[in-house]
């Protein structure tokens, strides 16, 4: 597992004869232990319409993560719209350093969406945590998540929830992020909760086992694609 921090290019041509809206969601991280009702998955990057033949869009990725934390309207699921109220950049565990964990927290003991300070508490290689406090009894009717954060493509001052579910009161939560990302077509929303499932042929980029940070993708007249690395 490639377990340093990157800066990752992924180049994609449309050759499809038609113009293609692109998009392109990470794979679902590891958590330990795993969520009671399950991983909750966000499109990462939704790239503006690409003509055909000569059209083509980048998307750059870094694996420096965000954890997150926010609330939803309703309970997770596909078509809910996820809203990030704090979130802290985190270093992942490598052989060499410790990764950083975070807790939620409380003011005047009452829990809210939000973070204390972050500290080096983290050992699981290529992983952050997140500590859930217990939480008093809440009557509102928002819905709670924490999980796994990108950098927002248009706003650099903005974060996009990528992976979220529910916390487990008084459990620390390990999220280890994946260095392997989907790209599919169609329209998708930041931020909105999306079924991966439902996303047609969509193109595996995978730099887990590679030293390589580009790649290099046609998306071909058949409906196929090829990807190249470097």
């Amino acid at each position: 597992m490639n377990t340093t921090p990157a800066e990752y290019t992924i180049n994609v041509q449309n050759h499809s004869g038609h113009a293609q809206t692109y998009f392109l969601y990470p794979a679902a991280p590891l958590i330990n232990p795993q969520p009671s009702n399950g991983i909750h998955r966000c499109v990462q990057i939704a790239a503006p319409k690409v003509p055909s033949p000569k059209g083509s869009v980048m998307f750059s990725l870094n694996m420096r993560p965000y954890a997150i934390i926010g609330t939803a309207s309703k309970s997770l699921g596909p078509g809910v719209k996820v809203d990030v109220k704090d979130s802290k950049r985190m270093r992942i565990a490598t052989m060499s350093a410790i990764g950083d964990a975070v807790e939620t927290s409380r003011e005047a003991n009452v829990w809210r969406a939000g973070f204390g300070k972050v500290e080096s508490r983290c050992e699981t290689l290529g992983s952050f945590s997140i500590a859930a406090e217990q939480q008093e009894s809440d009557s509102s009717e928002e819905t709670t998540f924490i999980g796994l954060g990108a950098p927002h493509p248009d706003y650099r001052n903005e974060v996009v929830p990528v992976a979220c579910f529910s916390p487990q009161p008084g459990t620390n939560t390990v999220i280890t992020p994946l260095a392997q990302y989907y790209i599919g077509f169609g329209e998708q929303k930041i931020g909105q909760i999306f079924d991966p499932s439902t996303v047609e042929n969509p193109l595996e980029v995978d730099f887990m086992s590679r030293a390589d940070t580009r790649a290099w993708v046609v998306h071909n007249e058949d409906g196929e694609w090829e990807v190249h690395y470097s």
